[in-house]
């Protein structure tokens, strides 16, 4: 899985994976044990996520097609869901204790 440098709004973060292609979107966070450090997970294209088999909470971060932010949640259950119908990609990132993000509708997201 390629690797991206990621900005919303203010916040920047390294190491992202970009799943682009069909089985990257299937199994997502699937089955691991822990994320990368620093990073997180867009998934393009997608309208939403399900934590089933995911083992660590996340922040979900829904844009539109022009990348503005449009939904956010955090899924800290097996059974909880994130989606929107207008979403175009999904940012997910792992939530620590020590790690919360702050994030307004409207940002932007850019990647490199």
């Amino acid at each position: 899985m390629k690797r991206v440098e990621v900005t919303v709004g203010t916040q920047r973060f390294t190491q992202v994976g970009l799943a682009e292609r069909w089985y990257q979107r299937l199994r997502g966070y699937m089955f691991r044990r822990a994320p990368a450090p620093y990073g997180g997970m867009i998934i393009t294209p997608s309208n939403g996520v399900h934590m089933l088999f995911v083992a660590f909470p996340l922040q979900v971060l829904l844009f539109d097609r022009e990348r503005r932010l449009i939904h956010q949640k955090q899924c800290r259950h097996f059974y909880s869901t994130a989606w929107h119908p207008k979403a175009a990609l999904v940012l997910e990132l792992p939530i620590t204790d020590a790690t919360q993000f702050s994030f307004t509708l409207g940002d932007r997201l850019s990647w490199q």
